[in-house]
């Protein structure tokens, strides 16, 4: 028992909790032996039962604690990469900030379902050299002997 909490950065408390709650043991009479595959299973499991799975057009709300609609109006689509878009809103039961990330092959259906929704682009900077962030890929920053004439400026950092 010692050694599962050292090795998992648990408390002996947290260990005794587990196992009132259902965790096997090997010897319950005495002190518990605890087999490894035995802990995984039990803690994936225990881990896969707090899970809310959201369906395309719910997003989880921390305050209520499930995934929940959008309320109408509030909710909105940022362009986060070029693979992924940001769906925001308000919960519909709660009113509390809801958000999560959703793959750009989704955009389609998500506009659809909320209608007005349209993706907000990020505006691009006027930098030419703008970034690893950005969506445009950066100007390659040449040595001053190899810039063309007229373009040095715009080779410095931003």
């Amino acid at each position: 028992m010692i050694e599962v909490a050292e090795a998992l950065g648990r408390s002996r408390t947290t260990v005794n909790r587990w196992i009132r709650h259902g965790l096997p043991t090997l010897s319950p009479d005495r002190s518990p032996l605890i087999l490894g595959a035995e802990l995984r299973d039990w803690l994936k499991t225990q881990r896969d039962a707090r899970k809310h799975p959201c369906a395309l057009f719910e997003l989880y709300c921390c305050h209520c604690h499930l995934p929940r609609a959008v309320a109408s109006g509030s909710g909105r689509i940022l362009q986060r990469s070029l693979k992924t878009v940001a769906v925001q809103g308000r919960c519909a039961v709660c009113n509390t900030r809801m958000k999560m990330t959703r793959s750009r092959s989704d955009l389609s259906e998500l506009e659809r379902h909320f209608g007005s929704m349209k993706p907000e682009l990020p505006a691009l900077d006027v930098c030419p050299n703008p970034g690893a962030d950005s969506l445009i890929r950066p100007l390659p920053i040449l040595p001053p002997d190899q810039a063309p004439k007229g373009q040095e400026d715009e080779q410095k950092e931003c």
